[in-house]
């Protein structure tokens, strides 16, 4: 399956301002069943820096700077992405029960692990979801297919454009946005000792239709697999029908845009998206939308 993006964010201020470095997270991650083909970034105004680096958690970023004033900020990707993974579980697991055993790999994973506090309702809904379902799968993989399916089942998609993650009780209770069945997915798992992160990227087009969108769900920690991908919000294992750009253990470092400026004005924000998927399976689709 190969995937053309466009994905093309502007920003619109008001009044001019001086922008601070930007932080980008657009190159899709190569390797693990991807290969990034092509990536180009166009900017207006013009950076007068840039360089590429790796993040904390290996993720392909790229810094650029500015001179002067400006009211608005245009930022285009291309990608060319071919996924080569056609099977979420072609890879033999080493747990075959829960708790997994990490090994030496154990504190490398703690991030991908802790509960995020003071966010934990008391009767913890969330952990007795997790537990009953783990002591029905105590088998690792049944319990990640049944977290998922529980959660695409018990829990409705609401579209929102902007916004933190909902926390993964309030998920529980009334449902989201991808981002926050992923956040809910995650945290269900931490309560199980099992490592999960967030995930960020694109998506073949919904079955039942609509506007395309930024997409997020959550890769788990599996001896013998390493990290491999759930995506509650479809209920199925990702394999050829997501492009991975950015994951990590924190959702707000999968931002594809992190940065500030100074000055006096409100922002506006839109963007274009427009997907292409060939060999095998072909569809097309766009979206233009706005915040203000």
């Amino acid at each position: 399956m190969r995937f053309n993006v466009r994905h093309t964010t502007r920003y619109r201020y008001s009044a001019p301002v001086t922008l601070g470095p930007q932080t980008l997270r657009f190159r899709p991650r190569d390797g693990a069943g991807q290969r990034c083909i092509a990536h180009t970034l166009s900017i207006a105004p013009q950076p007068v820096g840039r360089t590429e680096d790796l993040d904390a958690e290996g993720n392909a970023t790229e810094v650029v700077w500015f001179n002067g004033e400006t009211d608005r900020l245009t930022i285009t990707a291309l990608l060319t992405v071919e996924i080569i993974r056609d099977n979420p579980f072609d890879f033999l697991i080493e747990a075959t029960e829960l708790p997994v055993d990490y090994g030496d790999f154990g504190p490398l994973l703690i991030p991908s692990m802790a509960r995020v506090p003071g966010k934990i309702p008391a009767g913890d809904p969330v952990a007795k979801m997790a537990a009953r379902l783990a002591e029905e799968n105590p088998n690792p993989i049944n319990f990640l297919t049944a977290l998922n399916s529980e959660i695409h089942r018990r829990c409705p998609v609401r579209y929102r454009e902007t916004g933190e993650p909902f926390t993964p009780s309030e998920v529980l209770e009334g449902g989201g946005a991808c981002r926050d069945l992923a956040v809910l997915f995650i945290d269900a798992c931490r309560t199980q000792d099992l490592a999960c992160r967030f995930v960020s990227g694109y998506t073949s087009p919904p079955e039942s239709g609509g506007e395309p969108e930024l997409h997020a769900w959550a890769e788990v920690f599996l001896p013998g697999g390493g990290w491999r991908a759930f995506d509650p919000t479809r209920g199925l294992a990702v394999a050829d029908r997501h492009v991975t750009v950015t994951a990590s253990a924190d959702p707000q470092f999968c931002m594809p845009i992190s940065g500030g400026f100074s000055g006096q004005a409100e922002t506006t924000i839109d963007f274009d998206l427009d997907v292409v998927m060939t060999e095998g399976h072909k569809a097309s689709y766009q979206a233009a939308q706005s915040q203000q």
